[in-house]
């Protein structure tokens, strides 16, 4: 077996290119493109002076013109890239996120609205539009670009895939990492101009009556049916979509690859007789139907990019090769939108797909017979070698959306091989049935209810199996730590059939390094290397599980998914903690200027916050709020009262007011407003209080960290019997602790299960305070070596008695706590 490796340089460069040059301008772009074409423009020349010379196309020739074909593809890439830039940066639409202008928007809803899984349920949409015009206070344009739109359902009401609708709201820039050119939270409904029809409304119609025909069938089916057959997972429970994505079965649910490679098999099969140009006709207009069905996503785009190379190939009655074509369909896809090479999904699919390629076959045979003795049947290693293929190409990237490596995926992705066929065809066949026949198509949906079940339950099994999951760093450590890993496997797999793993087209040049392989290395050479490797893979894992296993001793087992509760981002000596509510996400305090807290917000998945809370207008509790405002939208600002007229203060409400975000500040009375929608209650300063820490002002006293601003949560946790109660603490000093003791006391206030220790765990506190709350966990924000001496020992040692964790961001880093059957857990690399 070859592998044509000649396009894999040419689709990496092609990639990078394009992953850097999304992310600058296009002035540099254009320039980038400039200097790659004067180096290709002298490559070429060298290249061609060396074959004048040359009686015979050397080894440097050939190379010379492969450089040179990549740059050329480099070169389209840039000059591509940088004219998408120029659209959007002269778009009044990125102007109008500058700031944060509200905008009336035209255009056409270009994915299904589909619901934003919070930890408890919160009932919001999302949805990418397609922009037609573009109106602001200034100016109105037509444009063409993507925009990610955040509404509550009452807000897109009656919305479907494919509407023309006007649109209000505030732009704000879209996330780093994002596709769309602008995100858009809707101020009022959404309106229909005009509504789908033709094919997009057949297929609407198509997925309202699979959604509505699954509805009678348990949970797992009317989650299932529609995720494997359509790629619509809205339905699917949250307890089945953590376990699935904890044994890496989520890409069941997403259609890709193994759709199409099903209808090329089966059309093919069908259409055996015909000529190749009418079966692969045949086959490309099912293809198509299937896209518009399934929506184009990033991974269907990449399938049937593939899909199209591969019918070109057989109408040509050329042999196809999987690699090539994919390196093609990965060029062609960046061409035509280079925010692709952004997309996690799409860059997942592409990995898979390469794994599965260039490693499946020699795993199985590794697994069947390796080093000539027979391990296991050639069908249990083959069914077992193609998940763990692609599960090893995905992991370097898979850990930054799901930060654990599953345990159990291949056994569970071979467990649930036989029930994926039934399920895919029969979810498909009762799709296109039932407008027509509804008894025909209830029938088929019971057969793929019946295949789902065991789907859920393989998935439900494996992932409460112990160590399921192995915590892993979302770090370039621990990418690296994966990628050796890798490459120890592909060493093995190379040694095991060095002559067969390797690209070749000669069969004398694939004579001579075996050849060469077996003079250097005698068999009983390499077969002690293969011991040595083997030995090289355990050690390694084995000592990777042992560093990045480092989760409290309240929970060993604990499960990141969606049941964190807060999150503390180390932002250095500073404060920045996540609440995940029933409502979404709240930030209390921001950290210092560029001190991570953007970054750590995206680590987390945040794409919205409702409420900033800014304890105190210190550097290290506001400083960065100006860059979160820049980059995630927000409902509101809520900061504590303003005792010394400070820059700090000043700056906030600067801020606030030139990204229009409403600003509440002042005492817990008027911080505090009445609302069905929030989970927090600001307990301090009271009114009284803050009288008394203007007349410590005027005596020329301090009072900024006694004037901070104390958040109380409580809400009801999955899991567990009582409200959870959460306290954050801000940075009052000995005298503030002493009167919130006071105000606790007369409000039986007591018992908390999480506590943000003061003041970075200072000396300045109260002994009092902290025997009343006596947390179970109490956290802290503290930069490393700080000249403070933070956290202090008496401190640590007041809340140690007091039967309270403690967790510091200068041991632990970034870190999260939640609960899982009723047990606290922390994820992060705490000691």
């Amino acid at each position: 077996m070859t592998y044509d490796l000649r396009l894999i340089p040419c689709a990496i460069a092609v990639w990078a290119a394009t992953l850097w040059a999304t992310q600058t301008t296009s002035r540099l772009v254009i320039t980038a493109t400039a200097v790659t074409a004067i180096t290709t423009t002298l490559l070429f020349l060298t290249a061609a002076i060396v074959r004048r010379r040359t009686q015979r196309d050397t080894h440097v020739h050939a190379t010379a013109w492969t450089i040179t074909a990549t740059l050329l593809m480099v070169i389209l890439t840039l000059g591509t890239t940088a004219w998408h830039l120029t659209i959007r940066e002269q778009s009044p639409l990125t102007q109008a996120t500058h700031g944060q202008r509200f905008t009336t928007i035209t255009g056409k809803i270009s994915s299904e609205p589909t619901p934003i899984k919070q930890a408890y349920g919160e009932e919001k949409l999302t949805a990418i539009l397609t922009t037609h015009t573009i109106t602001t206070s200034q100016q109105h344009a037509q444009t063409q670009q993507k925009i990610r739109v955040f509404a509550s359902q009452h807000h897109l009401k009656n919305v479907q895939y494919g509407d023309i609708v006007r649109i209000q709201g505030r732009a704000q820039a879209a996330l780093s990492l994002s596709n769309e050119a602008a995100t858009l939270q809707l101020s009022q409904q959404a309106e229909i101009l005009t509504q789908h029809s033709g094919i997009t409304a057949i297929n609407n119609k198509l997925r309202t009556g699979l959604t509505n025909l699954v509805t009678p069938l348990p949970e797992h089916a009317q989650g299932l049916i529609p995720g494997i057959a359509i790629g619509d997972t809205s339905k699917l429970p949250e307890n089945l979509e953590q376990a699935m994505r904890d044994t890496s079965l989520t890409h069941v649910t997403a259609v890709s690859g193994a759709h199409f490679t099903l209808i090329v098999l089966l059309i093919s099969t069908l259409t055996w007789k015909l000529h190749p140009t009418l079966r692969a006709s045949i086959v490309s207009l099912i293809a198509y139907a299937l896209i518009t069905l399934v929506h184009p996503s990033p991974s269907v785009l990449r399938a049937a990019a593939m899909c199209a190379v591969m019918l070109i190939a057989m109408t040509q009655r050329r042999r196809h090769h999987a690699l090539p074509a994919l390196c093609t369909a990965v060029i062609a896809l960046l061409l035509w939108d280079p925010w692709n090479s952004r997309n996690f999904g799409f860059a997942l699919s592409v990995l898979a797909t390469a794994g599965l390629a260039c490693c499946a076959s020699p795993l199985a045979r590794l697994l069947h017979r390796p080093w000539g003795l027979t391990f296991m049947p050639k069908t249990l290693a083959y069914g077992l070698a193609v998940p763990l293929a692609a599960q090893l190409a995905v992991n370097p990237v898979l850990i930054f959306l799901n930060p654990f490596i599953p345990t159990y995926a291949a056994l569970a992705n071979f467990a649930v091989a036989p029930a994926l066929l039934p399920a895919t065809l029969a979810g498909l066949g009762a799709t296109l049935i039932a407008p027509l026949w509804h008894h025909g198509a209830l029938a088929l949906a019971y057969v793929a209810s019946a295949a789902t079940w065991w789907i859920a339950q393989c998935a439900l099994f494996f992932s409460q199996l112990p160590w399921s999951t192995i915590p892993w760093p979302a770090t370039p450590l621990g990418v690296a730590l994966l990628l050796v890993f890798n490459g120890i496997v592909v060493v093995v797999l190379v040694m095991h059939h060095p002559y067969r793993f390797m690209h070749t087209r000669q069969l004398v040049w694939k004579e001579r390094m075996r050849h060469i392989v077996h003079k250097i290395v005698s068999q009983q050479r390499i077969r002690a290397i293969h011991y040595a490797a083997a030995a090289m893979c355990i050690i390694l894992v084995t000592a990777s599980v042992v560093f990045v296993q480092r989760t409290h001793t309240l929970n060993t087992q604990s499960q990141y998914g969606n049941q964190w509760i807060v999150a503390a981002c180390d932002v250095g000596q500073g404060d920045a903690f996540v609440v995940r509510t029933s409502h979404g996400y709240d930030l209390i305090d921001t950290g210092s200027h560029d001190s991570g807290s953007v970054k750590c917000l995206h680590q987390l998945g945040v794409q919205k916050l409702e409420t900033i809370f800014i304890s105190h207008a210190h550097e290290d509790h506001m400083g960065n709020l100006e860059n979160i405002l820049k980059d995630i939208p927000v409902d509101r600002v809520v900061t504590g009262p303003d005792i010394e007229s400070s820059a700090g203060a000043h700056k906030i409400r600067t801020l606030t007011t030139h990204f229009q975000v409403p600003l509440i500040a002042g005492d817990s009375e008027k911080v505090n407003f009445n609302s069905s929608t929030t989970d927090w209650k600001a307990v301090w300063p009271s009114p009284e209080y803050v009288q008394q820490l203007h007349d410590r002002a005027h005596q020329g006293d301090e009072v900024t960290n006694d004037a901070s601003l104390i958040i109380a949560y409580s809400f009801m946790v999955e899991g567990y019997e009582e409200p959870v109660d959460i306290l954050f603490l801000g940075d009052l000093e000995q005298h503030g602790q002493q009167a919130l003791t006071h105000h606790i006391r007369t409000t039986a206030m007591t018992g908390f299960d999480i506590v943000k220790v003061a003041h970075h765990g200072s000396a300045s506190l109260s002994s009092d305070l902290i025997r009343g709350l006596s947390p179970t966990l109490a956290l802290i924000g503290v930069g490393k070596n700080n000249p403070y001496g933070h956290p202090t020992t008496t401190a640590l040692d007041m809340y140690t008695q007091s039967g309270s964790a403690i967790l510091r961001t200068d041991e632990c880093g970034t870190y999260a706590v939640g609960i899982k059957a009723g047990e606290w857990f922390v994820v992060g690399a705490c000691p």
